[in-house]
C-alpha cells in the first residue's frame, strides 16, 4: 500500500527526527571515569544499542556485580538524563523532518511517537521543540516499541493494519511492525525528504 493511503505514521524519535544517537550514547561515557564500568558498558552497548538506559544501565552494574545495583541505576539515569535533555532539546532536527510532520498534519491522517526515551522525558522534549501540536499521542519507556504499536493499532481501531506504516532507524522498529504486519520505513535506506517527496507527488 502506498504512504498517500496511509491512516496511521508511527515515528521513532532518536536519529529519526532528530540528529541525537550520538548526544545518547556519548552521554553514558561521561557518567563515570571508572574504567571497569566504561569497558562493561562499551561492550554491552554494542550488543544492545536500542534498550533503555535503566536495562542498559543494570545490566553494565550487573556484570560488575555492584552491591546496590537499584540505588546506582536510579543514580545514574538521573545524571543521564541531566546530560542528554536539553541537548536533545536544542539538537539538528533530522532533514525534512518537520516539513513531513507540517505535511502530515494537514491531511487526515494520525501522528503518534514511539521511543525507548523515557516518557516523562520524551514529552517535555517534545514539548519543549514545540511539537507536541503534531502528535495524536506520546509513547515511550517503560512501555516497549512491539507494546506500543499493538495500543496504537488497538486505540485506532482498525481492521487492516496496512493502513499503518512505522518509520524508523533501527531493529526494535522494525520488530514492532513486523509485530502488527504493518509496513516498516528505515530512514538509514529512505531518508524523510524521500518520503516526503513521494507523498507530495501523489
Amino acid at each position: 500500500m502506498p504512504l498517500s493511503e496511509k491512516k496511521v505514521f508511527v515515528f521513532d524519535f532518536d536519529g529519526t527526527l532528530v540528529d541525537s544517537n550520538k548526544i545518547k550514547k556519548d552521554a553514558f561515557f561521561q557518567l563515570t571515569d571508572n574504567e571497569q564500568f566504561n569497558l562493561i558498558l562499551e561492550k554491552t552497548h554494542s550488543k544492545m544499542p536500542e534498550v533503555s538506559r535503566f536495562i542498559l544501565l543494570r545490566n553494565v552494574l550487573e556484570q560488575m556485580k555492584h552491591d546496590d545495583i537499584q540505588s546506582e541505576v536510579d543514580r545514574l539515569c538521573s545524571l543521564y538524563g541531566s546530560l542528554v535533555e536539553e541537548k536533545t532539546i536544542a539538537c539538528t532536527e533530522m532533514p525534512g523532518a518537520i516539513e513531513l510532520l507540517k505535511h502530515l498534519g494537514q491531511k487526515k491522517v494520525n501522528i503518534y511517537l514511539s521511543s525507548n526515551t523515557p516518557e516523562i522525558s520524551l514529552k517535555k522534549i517534545i514539548y519543549k521543540r514545540g511539537w507536541d501540536q503534531y502528535f495524536k499521542c506520546l509513547y515511550g519507556s517503560p512501555r516497549n516499541k512491539s507494546e506500543t504499536i499493538k495500543l496504537i493499532s488497538k486505540n485506532e481501531n482498525l481492521s487492516d493494519s496496512s493502513r499503518i506504516v512505522v518509520l524508523g532507524d533501527g531493529e526494535s522498529d522494525k520488530l514492532s511492525a513486523e509485530s502488527i504486519c504493518c509496513d516498516f520505513v528505515d530512514v538509514n535506506s529512505v531518508s524523510l525528504v524521500d518520503v516526503l517527496k513521494e507523498l507530495r507527488n501523489v
